[in-house]
């Protein structure tokens, strides 16, 4: 290999690693601590309107419906039950995603006294899943949990993936442990 040339396979290397690790997704949850948990059985999702207003962009259709598929299927995996009328709590979402400038600067060379890098300006495109349980009578929240990453693709498959991922990982700590 010609001597600029590995400087420069190390800089991929490097930011292959920089960018891959930075993607991990983090899941973070609150609750009201005087809610009670115990009792609930049974849900429904909250009736959803235009989200008007909203900053950033929304999740493609396909996504929505593989959310509310992924919602559905681990809430009765926790033995809740889905109802029409008359539910226990009521779910709701929001879901988007905003891109995000940023930069590194990634150091090539490194001699006594002297270093030389590279700085790089990216865009990263930050998804964002709130999953919300409230009361039917009074529209109170009392859990609220929600996971962030970075959407790497814009790949329909790989998105809705990832929010069947988001949905496992945040609905885990559900119902809240005391």
């Amino acid at each position: 290999m010609r001597p600029l040339t590995i400087p420069l396979c190390i800089l991929c290397i490097l930011l292959a690693v920089g960018f891959g690790g930075c993607s991990t997704m983090q899941v973070k949850s609150e609750y009201e601590p005087e809610a009670s948990f115990g009792g609930l059985e049974s849900y429904a999702w909250l009736e959803r309107g235009e989200d008007e207003g909203r900053r950033g962009r929304r999740l493609a259709p396909v996504a929505v419906r593989q959310l509310v598929t992924s919602v559905d299927r681990e809430l009765a995996a926790k033995g809740y039950r889905k109802v029409e009328s008359d539910p226990d709590f009521l779910v709701n979402f929001v879901a988007a995603t905003q891109d995000e400038v940023g930069e590194r600067t990634v150091i090539t060379d490194e001699r006594i006294g002297y270093a030389s890098g590279r700085s790089m300006v990216y865009v990263e495109r930050q998804g964002a899943l709130v999953l919300m349980i409230s009361e039917p009578d009074s529209d109170r929240i009392i859990w609220r949990g929600w996971a962030t990453d970075v959407v790497e693709d814009p790949d329909v498959e790989k998105l809705v993936k990832k929010v069947d991922e988001g949905v496992t990982k945040v609905l885990a700590q559900f119902p809240p442990e005391r």
